[in-house]
């Protein structure tokens, strides 16, 4: 049997997509409080973790949902004196910063791609998600001339494991 194609998805498989979304929560919630929102740390950073299980990854609206849980918090209620718009772009500003600090391959990536490349076996990039979002990656790595396909389920309407990806 001869191999003609290989796909790899992108999150955690070409590089580390946790740990970046990781740190990049945090640094959203470390800028906020230094442009003046009075919440601790480690209490922001809870909060914002159980809005992500809530909502899903792929939600954009992480930073304005964290806003409104602590304008009715009884611990640290967010008053009218307090610019919820500055806030929430205090925290983009912080996770788009730290963001591009973890957008490296893994170590063989690149190897390993154009190796595949000279053995004349196709490679593909499928992966779940927002085809901005996951574009985005995807230049930032500066992969997408190394495979031949990038399927992304959203655009397709198929979701991962679903064979039909594959056709």
């Amino acid at each position: 049997m001869t191999i003609k194609w290989i796909g790899f998805d992108l999150d955690d498989t070409l590089f580390n997509g946790t740990l970046l979304v990781e740190k990049a929560r945090q640094a959203s919630i470390r800028m906020m409080i230094e442009y003046g929102l009075p919440v601790p740390e480690d209490y922001a950073i809870q909060l914002l973790n159980e809005i992500v299980i809530e909502f899903g990854s792929n939600d954009e609206h992480h930073l304005d949902n964290l806003m409104l849980r602590l304008k009715n918090d009884s611990n640290y209620r967010i008053g009218p004196e307090h610019n919820i718009n500055k806030y929430v772009a205090a925290g983009v500003m912080g996770y788009h910063r730290e963001k591009v600090k973890h957008f490296k391959l893994f170590k063989d990536v690149i190897k390993t791609l154009e190796k595949l490349k000279s053995l004349n076996i196709k490679t593909a990039i499928i992966t779940d998600g927002s085809p901005k979002k996951q574009y985005e990656k995807i230049l930032r790595l500066k992969i997408e001339n190394l495979v031949d396909d990038i399927i992304i389920s959203d655009e397709v309407a198929v979701r991962k494991t679903n064979p039909e990806l594959l056709t």
